[in-house]
């Protein structure tokens, strides 16, 4: 069997609340990825208007009002049937958590325009993909090789159920 031997490599740990990002370049880790006044990890949260899904770089409670997602991890792969005997909660996440005709979880997201609110459905999958791209980006800011050629290894959580990982590994290949 033949090594392979890996030059860059990104390594992200998709947390509830932050994901961390982590770059491999020439035998050395460089841990971990900065990003905006030196935090080192990236909000696993996502602010939602009518065109977009923006994953900020810093969240303080003053800002969670309208437009912000959170807590996506928790329900990432799951269908309606595993909320009847949870604890999840909709107030986890910010914004109304609602099901479509395939029992998949969405959030119904309200944010402003102007003086007028509207509001726009946002499945935890898009979310988890922007949170991706985001690292993706920080990431190549310190590699060199096209991201075509590079490798990522990911964490999945112990407690995720197989569609719950394949839609983790879904979100991925999407960034």
């Amino acid at each position: 069997m033949d090594s392979i031997k890996t030059e860059e490599c990104i390594a992200i740990d998709f947390g509830t609340s932050n994901t961390a990002v982590y770059t491999y370049k020439n035998g050395k880790y460089l841990n971990p990825v900065y990003t905006v006044e030196n935090y080192y990890c990236i909000p696993s949260v996502a602010v939602v208007d009518k065109h977009s899904i923006i994953i900020p770089d810093i969240v303080n409670q003053t800002q969670v009002k309208n437009g912000f997602v959170y807590n996506v991890k928790r329900i990432l792969g799951k269908v309606e049937s595993q909320f009847e005997d949870s604890e999840i909660d909709e107030r986890m996440f910010n914004s109304p958590l609602k099901f479509d005709e395939h029992q998949n979880p969405y959030f119904e997201v309200s944010y402003r325009v102007k003086k007028s609110k509207e509001t726009r459905n946002v499945y935890p999958i898009e979310v988890v993909t922007e949170i991706l791209k985001r690292c993706k980006e920080e990431a190549d800011n310190l590699l060199d090789t096209s991201p075509e050629f590079r490798d990522c290894v990911m964490t999945i959580p112990n407690y995720f159920f197989d569609p719950s990982k394949k839609a983790l590994k879904e979100a991925a290949k999407r960034a």
